[in-house]
């Protein structure tokens, strides 16, 4: 994505920077269409690989010593003016629509984008249970960038570092480049082997920067090795290797299925050809069709902008809609690449150019430069903090805090419900139950409480190698109930809070992130449920209470999973153990999920179908009914006959794919009370 510094511009690559960016956008716009145009980034690392080891070998040439702290500080001045433009905008946009989903993913991704580190975040959070399934991040896209900054970081060093052993040795320089090529080769199949044998199931592996190297390495050998090669080569021969690399450069975009095999496999094609192609260096302006020439001219001009092109595709295409309040169809996604280009046009005019050209001594200074670069930086950052801070308080017009007791009251001829010891409400789970008024603006943001228990002196919200023990309720009863079970037991945190008051009793939480209360679960569950099940023997709790989560992932029925949940429950119950199992929410899909965040004024249209929501088999549950446990089953709440909204009572019921809201969950608090009682399940003081 970086221009070459020296005045001689070579027009294939310029072409070839247009057809990358051209397919990452187009990817992006239309993944059904353009499935295999992600291989665009692929593109860019081998250009950068060629142009930044040419660079540093002309350097060299040219003045027998490589400056690290220029090299470093031209990457600077070219990069951060347009990188650091683009997260400022995206802070102001974002803070500005006021999504809460975004606010709290800013300040995350504007500390990894400003410090080239956005592909080690995404890498940490695809595994982490708490942020894989966040919403997508409007600074996602720097991941490609930091792997590129990432790379010009380490580079320079490893040839500095044979420069010096070349001098020390006394080494000529044709030995020294043979050295070059050879660290080059050797980096580079270390770094393909290493892709090609990850675990491709992984979503952190896509981030992985060594997994990446082996791209750019490519464009590295060629930089030492190319001209030498490509004059071995007739023009003739290079023309036509330089056709069919083309055809596979632009053929791989409609190819469908290789995103599975990313990044080993799956992207060798875009990156051998274009090697073959800025080896080859066929000239491009030799066609003598003037449409053609016109052609080459308008991708010359999109390459030339394609880093600010590439910088400003991926927030509009994410914040757009938000914006708008719809989903990008045809039009609106046309409009928005209009919106791209000119942004890129302006971008490139305004901020690349000048800063990159400026013949000013005191900004080509090291200390001035790297004094302004880390200045911006840091108060991007702290201003970000600061920023998402003030705004998270400001989010909702009621405090969450405050949903109960009830703000509106039912109509007064409403049936006596289900629940005969809630107080009728009409915010959030109240408006399912009783007849309220129509609330399909979301008032409530999935962070206007947190979605665990925050830390005090009883609850500590760190998973250990044991479980998560928090005490909530009230703390200074004499009695107490437990709850055990995975995330999904933890994003009802303020529910167990309510009921613990209600019941005047306190409430132990066992939670520990994808283990349910089961056993045959693996060392780190089987640790966590041991210690709990004894507790429980022990008669140190009045009852308890499991809750899990559904498995999402299985595809097929999985009778063992039923059997290790029947072999659980009889366990319990054949040593008078009282419990209860409550039945898991509903999951949601991806367009229903984004359907809220795109329509907040009016999210009536954001439902699904039950039968998506409750595509899979709630085994802990199904276990309980047959063996005639108590059981807590909300799913009427959740839904109707027909279809489950993803919006009642003004308060979104889900923050992600699987776990629902902190604020939903706090009005299930008296309905999980009325249940308790209903079914008997009391301390021993009651």
């Amino acid at each position: 994505m970086i221009t070459p510094s020296s005045s001689r511009v070579r027009i294939d690559i310029q072409v070839l920077r247009s057809a990358a960016v051209l397919a990452v956008i187009l990817g992006h716009f239309s993944p059904q269409r353009f499935p295999g145009g992600f291989t665009g980034v692929d593109v860019f690392f081998v250009i950068s690989g060629f142009l930044i080891t040419s660079q540093i070998i002309s350097e060299i040439n040219r003045s027998s010593r490589l400056n690290l702290v220029a090299f470093w500080m031209r990457r600077i001045r070219r990069i951060l003016p347009a990188a650091i433009s683009v997260i400022t905008v995206v802070v102001v946009t974002v803070l500005w629509i006021g999504v809460p989903d975004q606010i709290d993913l800013l300040t995350r991704h504007v500390t990894a984008s400003s410090l080239s580190a956005e592909n080690l975040l995404l890498s940490w959070d695809a595994v982490d249970y708490n942020h894989r399934d966040d919403i997508t991040s409007p600074l996602q896209h720097f991941w490609s960038l930091a792997v590129e900054e990432q790379f010009y970081l380490v580079w320079p060093v490893v040839i500095a570092a044979t420069l010096l052993l070349s001098r020390v040795s006394q080494l000529p320089t044709k030995l020294f480049l043979r050295i070059v090529l050879l660290a080059v080769c050797a980096i580079t199949i270390a770094s393909f082997i290493y892709a090609t044998s990850l675990d491709l199931a992984n979503p952190a592996t896509y981030y992985d920067p060594f997994a990446r190297a082996w791209e750019l390495g490519v464009g590295a050998a060629i930089a030492v090795m190319g001209p030498v090669t490509a004059s071995r080569i007739s023009t003739r021969a290079r023309h036509v290797i330089s056709i069919a690399a083309w055809t596979v450069v632009v053929g791989v975009s409609f190819w469908p299925g290789l995103a599975e095999f990313v990044p080993g496999l799956g992207v060798v094609p875009s990156v051998v050809a274009t090697g073959l192609i800025i080896m080859c260096a066929a000239p491009m302006t030799s066609f003598r069709f003037g449409a053609v020439t016109k052609a080459i001219s308008g991708l010359v001009w999109v390459g030339d902008r394609s880093y600010s092109a590439y910088l400003w595709h991926w927030p509009v295409l994410i914040l757009a809609p938000v914006v708008i309040g719809i989903e990008m169809t045809f039009f609106p996604k046309i409009i928005a690449l209009i919106i791209v280009f000119v942004l890129s046009a302006l971008s490139f005019r305004f901020i690349e150019q000048p800063i990159r050209s400026t013949t000013s001594t005191l900004v080509r200074r090291p200390i001035f430069l790297a004094t302004i670069s880390a200045s911006l930086t840091a108060v991007l950052i702290v201003g970000t903090v600061t920023a998402t801070g003030i705004a998270t308080k400001s989010l909702d017009p009621v405090s969450a805090a405050n949903l109960l007791p009830p703000t509106s009251a039912p109509s007064p001829n409403v049936a006596k419900p289900t629940y005969p010891l809630v107080q009728p409400f009409c915010k959030g789970a109240g408006a399912a139950v009783f007849e309220c008024p129509p609330s399909t603006e979301v008032l409530f943001g999935t962070q206007s409480l947190p979605s665990y228990p925050p830390a005090t002196p009883t609850c500590v919200p760190l998973e250990s190698a044991n479980y998560f023990d928090c005490v909530l309720g009230d703390l200074n009863a004499r009695n107490s109930i437990v709850v055990v079970g995975d995330s999904h037991a933890k994003s009802l945190w303020v529910a167990w809070d309510d009921v613990g008051k209600r019941l005047g009793v306190a409430v132990h939480g066992f939670f520990l992130n994808a283990c349910p209360f089961v056993i045959g679960r693996g060392v780190r569950c089987d640790t966590r449920n041991d210690d709990v099940r004894n507790r429980i023997l022990a008669g140190e709790f009045d009852f308890a209470i499991m809750v899990q989560a559904v498995d999402h992932m299985r595809r097929i029925p999985d009778p063992k999973e039923r059997w290790d949940f029947q072999a659980t429950y009889r366990d319990l119950a054949s040593h008078g153990v009282r419990f209860v199992v409550v039945k898991d929410n509903p999951g949601v899909g991806e367009d229903e999920r984004n359907c809220v965040i795109y329509n907040r004024l009016d999210a009536s249209s954001c439902t699904m179908p039950r039968a998506k929501g409750f595509a899979f088999d709630d085994y802990a549950f199904d276990v309980a009914r047959e063996l005639d446990l108590d059981t807590i089953d909300f799913s009427e709440i959740y839904c109707d006959r027909s279809t489950c909204p993803l919006v009642i009572g003004g308060v979104s019921v889900y923050r992600d794919y699987r776990h629902i809201t902190a604020v939903f969950g706090k009005t299930l608090g008296p309905f999980l009370y009325d249940q308790f009682v209903t079914l008997g399940l009391t301390t021993q003081n009651n």
